[in-house]
């Protein structure tokens, strides 16, 4: 389990021996973990005639533990329905889907992410619950400028669906230079997102965003930064934003919700660093999400 105070950018967790040194985060293939639980049965297979194996038809959350439990698993549950309503697919989640998924956490022992799928199953939606670990590097993220671009009006691109292949790619061109995470543009090198988060930078006292206009996933992560960044007075302005601006930031962050706001760079062209402030913001939001913050 992982404390409300972690370190973002520290390993609290050494990675297992088969994993290489500063490996790739969510987006790679991991392996499989020891139980599933799918459509109420603790199982780990799936039909071949699914349609989240066959078209990729599905949405997904990946949710991390803190402290001894899923403090943001309401934000993400609400995001997986309003992501099923997109498709048209039917969501009824069990009541208690989040005791299931702490269940299969406990019974994964070492494990603390958890990921809920949505389906569009073989003749009724498919619901599936697997766990991993999180795989910390202690260094800042490298950026990679991805060739791939996202249309801006991608119906898909804000929410979390499993037809993630353009992510794939621009994870693939990133490994291949060396980098840890691919930043993907729109058109006219407008900054949306990277593969596996969301962008910040800061410029003196104030941090900046890529607006949530539907042309790329706004994370749970990124809401709860900037609720708690706002609450603490700290302006953040949500604009477009192109790389040019990334590169005269003063420091540049990523973020999401399994890891929290994590320093990144673009190949050295900016402050490996993060504001202490931005830690501090998500620590609270967290803590408020456990009910042991002030309103």
């Amino acid at each position: 389990m992982v404390p409300l105070d972690m370190d973002s950018t520290r390993p609290d967790k050494e990675p297992q021996s088969s994993v290489p040194a500063n490996p790739p985060d969510a987006v790679d293939a991991v392996a499989p973990c020891a139980d599933a639980w799918i459509d109420g049965v603790w199982t780990d297979s799936v039909s071949a005639y699914d349609a989240g194996f066959q078209r990729g038809f599905g949405v997904f959350e990946t949710i991390g533990v803190f402290g001894d439990g899923l403090p943001l698993w309401g934000d993400h549950m609400a995001r997986l329905r309003h992501g099923a309503a997109v498709l048209g697919l039917q969501c009824t989640l069990p009541e208690d889907l989040e005791a299931r998924a702490l269940d299969l956490l406990r019974r994964n022992r070492g494990d603390d992410i958890v990921r809920v799928t949505l389906t569009g199953g073989v003749t009724a939606p498919t619901l599936c619950l697997t766990t991993r670990a999180r795989r910390w590097t202690g260094r800042p993220r490298q950026l990679f400028v991805s060739r791939q671009q996202r249309a801006r009006r991608d119906p898909l691109a804000a929410i979390k669906c499993t037809s993630g292949a353009v992510f794939e790619l621009a994870q693939a061109e990133a490994r291949a230079a060396g980098a840890d995470e691919a930043l993907l543009l729109g058109a006219g090198k407008r900054v949306l997102e990277t593969a596996i988060g969301n962008v910040f930078f800061r410029t003196g006292e104030r941090i900046h965003t890529p607006v949530a206009d539907g042309s790329f996933l706004a994370g749970v992560g990124r809401a709860v930064l900037i609720r708690e960044l706002r609450r603490a007075s700290i302006p953040v302005e949500e604009a477009d934003y192109r790389l040019a601006d990334l590169r005269r930031a003063d420091e540049i962050f990523v973020t999401n919700a399994v890891y929290g706001p994590r320093p990144a760079t673009l190949r050295g062209d900016c402050a490996a660093s993060m504001w202490p402030a931005v830690a501090t913001a998500w620590q609270r939001g967290l803590a408020r999400a456990v009910g042991v913050a002030e309103p």
